[in-house]
């Protein structure tokens, strides 16, 4: 006789082994591998694991499935309780799963920081869930699960799952996805709170939306958006992952130094040019002042002079700050020569050509500043 489920539990046990060597796949398992499973059910895939792996760490919430799961294995470690409110530290680097539907989203949120230890995740989701961790910018399903899931890792891989594989079967599609870590954002916690705040009231405008959440101002955001190149009218869902970035550094940076501008420049402030930085450039008129709140590492520091000063966060993606003087050499480096490249399309496309030679792009802007500086 079947064991009845329970709904409350989101449980889809899955009951198709052919499904599992997808599973294997896209996880990339490894005999020396640790790895976390969230909800092992009656133990399919805990089985699979623990054959092809030096260990794996179980937690489920259903004591009632300790029959279903005794004597699975002498490298599996299981745990009873709710994967939200127990620690699920442990030395796994990947995360292999059949998440419970009702938990998935918050479970793949909380583990992109708070469990840094995890390097992949493979795990079974509802379709929907699926689209919105791959979702791009000014669709429906973008949203705050996009850009934080987007920031953190890339996408592995991806496979469509059909409803026979489960008992019971659930009533919507599922995906399996593959994820790789990249790198954690510096001051994450405060990212996520922009993120989060940007879209909670999705239809107000993002300044609206923030400060409905209590975050900042409106004025102070609007101000804050232009700095980033974009209109106080824009709602959250037409910025890219990277534009938080920029967005959530550029607030901070105006509440430190509010008699300051802070502008957006670099690769990241081309609406349609693959950036991997954000590049933030702090206009004031005491630039030593100002560098003193900016509250960053140092950032070429033999270089330094009166007019400009540089930082840089220890996150990915990289964040550089830049504190230079209007009406200076440093102003004209730093913000006038990406002013001249926006209204140049010919030195743009000779900017990508130079880009990773850092030689050839010093060279680049010294020519670029030469075209205006005695004007």
């Amino acid at each position: 006789m079947l064991r009845p489920v329970k709904k409350e539990y989101g449980q889809h046990f899955l009951v198709d082994e052919n499904i599992l060597g997808v599973i294997g796949r896209l996880a990339d398992l490894q005999a020396d591998d640790v790895v976390l499973e969230i909800g092992p059910g009656e133990g399919v895939l805990t089985r699979y694991l623990a054959a092809r792996v030096a260990h794996v760490h179980a937690v489920e919430i259903d004591a009632s499935l300790a029959p279903h799961l005794e004597g699975i294995g002498d490298n599996v470690d299981l745990r009873f309780g709710d994967a939200l409110h127990v620690d699920l530290r442990t030395n796994a680097t990947k995360l292999v799963a059949n998440l419970p539907y009702n938990v998935a989203t918050p479970l793949l949120l909380e583990s992109l920081d708070g469990l840094p230890e995890i390097e992949l995740w493979c795990v079974m989701v509802q379709r929907e869930v699926a689209d919105r961790l791959l979702a791009q910018p000014r669709t429906k399903a973008y949203g705050a699960v996009s850009v934080l899931v987007q920031l953190v890792c890339e996408r592995t891989g991806f496979h469509p799952v059909s409803r026979t594989v489960f008992r019971p079967p659930p009533n919507v599609d599922s995906a399996l996805v593959a994820f790789r870590r990249i790198g954690l954002p510096a001051d994450y916690a405060r990212l996520k709170k922009v993120v989060a705040a940007s879209f909670g009231h999705r239809r107000k405008t993002l300044p609206n939306s923030l400060e409905l959440s209590g975050l900042a101002a409106r004025a102070e955001a609007a101000a804050a958006l232009e700095g980033i190149g974009l209109a106080p009218t824009t709602r959250a869902e037409a910025l890219r992952p990277i534009d938080f970035v920029a967005l959530a550094e550029t607030l901070r940076l105006r509440a430190l130094i509010p008699d300051a501008s802070v502008r957006l420049t670099g690769s990241a402030s081309f609406r349609g040019y693959p950036a991997d930085d954000v590049d933030l450039v702090v206009v004031t008129d005491d630039v030593e002042a100002a560098a003193a709140r900016v509250g960053l590492p140092e950032l070429y520091r033999e270089q330094w002079r009166d007019d400009w000063m540089a930082f840089r966060s220890d996150g990915r993606p990289q964040v550089d700050v830049v504190v230079t003087k209007p009406g200076t050499l440093g102003h004209a480096h730093h913000v006038r020569a990406w002013e001249r490249l926006r209204d140049d399309p010919a030195l743009l496309a000779e900017y990508r050509t130079v880009k990773g030679n850092s030689e050839r792009k010093r060279e680049f802007f010294e020519r670029v500043v030469d075209t205006f500086w005695n004007e």
